[in-house]
């Protein structure tokens, strides 16, 4: 009967919760066949078609770091506006001894900055293209993933102000970590690899030091750690193909629980002041933490926070007005998880 009772909660909170989709991943996984095929190739073209009309996309992937030689990405973006492809553009290379996003601005077209691509103002994107190309020795057999969030700005929906009612839950074993107490002399910026050293080191069950994770990382384009594609191809690296990720934005903070009640943990960014925070901190430019639980008695979002200047403190909840105000601050970013079956 509990369980009965737990189930009509949990679904009345979905139901209440029920918002316009605004972001939708969307993924091209390639099976054993397709690596196979794809084994003498130095190339190969993907097309994509987005589920809602984009006026912003993140792109990702998954592939085992080649031991020689690198992977480069080019894209192309339809604008369904003009109905026109944009310009084919350079936008990463990735490899053993390289990694480097870039940056490419057209007049009236779509641009590409780093870690996204931007619709011009009044206009939608459809779908897309990729090229990936190998050279020096990497293969295409070592492929996994490809990742699209299609954003569509305008119709973005604050959650601020909301009731949030449904079961407490909450992951266990995580492993506390500090970016402030790591080796490395850019700690104040590594908070990115540090909540992934988390969450690897959780998925693996074994420690991944954040200064190594850091410079697994680290862009020479963007010239940060922050980088979300490399952070999510070298997690993937990292759980040795296990564990498919990916980067996009949310629609909600039940998408979150979604993935906690799977024992998934979520990576998301927050933006601005929340009333517990570490002291002497803002996050004014951006934070990334984990997300763990959920604790209905309190209305607290369960943390592992990596800017605590212990380990010790790293476990830490925030209220979910703060949280969500905070999190909408930075359009419901977030690194996703699913088990590769």
């Amino acid at each position: 009967m509990k369980n009965l009772i737990k189930l009509y909660i949990l679904g009345v909170f979905f139901t209440q919760c029920a918002v316009q989709e605004w972001a939708i991943p969307s993924f091209v996984r390639f099976s054993d066949e397709d690596r196979l095929k794809m084994l003498d190739r130095s190339a190969v073209v993907i097309k994509k078609e987005f589920s809602l009309p984009a006026t912003q996309i993140l792109f990702s992937w998954n592939a085992l770091r080649p031991k020689s030689g690198e992977y480069v990405f080019f894209m192309q973006i339809y604008d369904a506006t003009t109905k026109r492809w944009s310009d084919w553009v350079r936008v990463a290379e990735w490899g053993k001894h390289n990694q480097r996003s870039f940056e490419k601005s057209f007049r009236e077209q779509s641009s590409f900055f780093y870690v996204r691509w931007q619709v011009p103002d009044a206009h939608i994107s459809t779908k897309c293209r990729v090229k990936v190309q190998v050279t020096g020795g990497a293969s295409l057999s070592d492929l996994y993933q490809l990742s699209f969030a299609a954003i569509n700005f305008p119709t973005f929906v604050s959650e601020n102000g909301g009731r949030f009612s449904f079961p407490s839950t909450g992951i266990k074993n995580m492993p506390p970590i500090s970016q402030m107490e790591a080796n490395h002399s850019q700690r104040n910026s590594i908070c990115s690899p540090a909540s992934l050293s988390m969450v690897v080191s959780y998925l693996n069950g074994q420690y991944e030091a954040p200064e190594a994770f850091a410079q697994g990382a680290y862009d020479h384009g963007l010239l940060a750690y922050g980088s979300w594609p490399f952070n999510i191809a070298h997690a993937f690296d990292r759980c040795k193909k296990r564990f498919y990720f990916a980067v996009t934005r949310l629609n909600s903070f039940a998408e979150i629980y979604k993935y906690l009640t799977r024992r998934l943990p979520v990576v998301v960014s927050v933006r601005g002041g929340m009333s517990t925070m570490p002291p002497g901190k803002t996050y004014k430019e951006g934070h990334l933490l984990v997300v763990v639980g959920w604790d209905n008695d309190r209305k607290k979002v369960l943390c592992y926070d990596p800017a605590f200047d212990s380990y010790k403190k790293v476990s830490h909840a925030y209220d979910i007005l703060d949280f969500i105000k905070a999190w909408e601050r930075s359009k419901r970013l977030a690194y996703v998880i699913e088990p590769r079956l």
